[in-house]
C-alpha cells in the first residue's frame, strides 16, 4: 500500500509503501526481537519502504484482536541516530487503521508503550491518548484513525508516481 512520508525538518515528503516483512528485511541493531515475533507468527510483520530505495526504514507488528487492533512493536531502523529524519510512526498507523476499517466498523489501534515522556510525546502528535489496559498504552480512537488515513494514505494513495 503506497504511503507518504515526512520528515521531521525540512518538510520534504516522500513516497514508500508498506508491505509484508520476512526475516529479511530485518534491520542490524533492532531493539525489538523481530525474528522471533516472525517466528512466533502471532502477529502480522509489515515494513516501510522509500521509493527508489529497498532497504526497510521501519517495522510494525500488529495483530486484530475483537474491536480493535493490537500494536506490538514499531520501529524505525537506527531508531538512536539524530541524522535519520523520517517520520515512521503516521504512516505505519496510517496502514495499521486502515486494516481495522476494512473490519471493524469503528476503527481503534492500541499501541503497547514505553512510558517515557519523548515516546508518549510522539505518540499524542499523532493523535493516541494514554491509557491503562492494564498495561500503559497509546489508544488511537475512530477519529484519530480517520484523521491518520487521510494524512498518510489518501495523499500517498492520490499521489502523482
Amino acid at each position: 500500500m503506497n504511503v507518504i512520508i515526512p520528515t521531521k525538518t525540512s518538510g520534504e515528503i516522500y513516497k514508500g509503501s508498506v508491505q509484508p516483512a520476512s526475516r529479511l528485511d530485518v534491520f542490524p541493531g533492532a531493539f525489538f526481537d523481530w525474528h522471533q515475533l516472525i517466528k512466533d507468527g502471532e502477529y502480522l510483520i509489515y515494513k516501510l519502504t522509500v521509493r527508489g530505495n529497498t532497504d526497510t526504514q521501519a517495522l510494525i507488528a500488529y495483530r486484530q484482536e475483537k474491536g480493535f487492533f493490537r500494536v506490538k512493536a514499531l520501529e524505525k531502523r537506527d531508531y538512536k541516530n539524530p541524522d535519520n529524519l523520517l517520520l515512521i510512526t503516521g504512516p505505519l498507523l496510517a496502514y495499521v487503521a486502515h486494516q481495522c476499517t476494512s473490519i471493524e466498523d469503528e476503527p481503534f489501534i492500541l499501541v503497547e508503550t514505553k512510558t517515557t515522556p519523548q515516546v508518549l510525546d510522539n505518540y499524542k502528535a499523532f493523535g493516541g491518548e494514554l491509557h491503562y489496559a492494564p498495561e500503559p498504552a497509546m489508544v488511537f480512537d475512530p477519529f484519530a484513525c480517520i484523521q491518520l488515513i487521510e494524512l498518510y494514505l489518501r495523499k500517498g494513495v492520490n499521489a502523482d508516481d
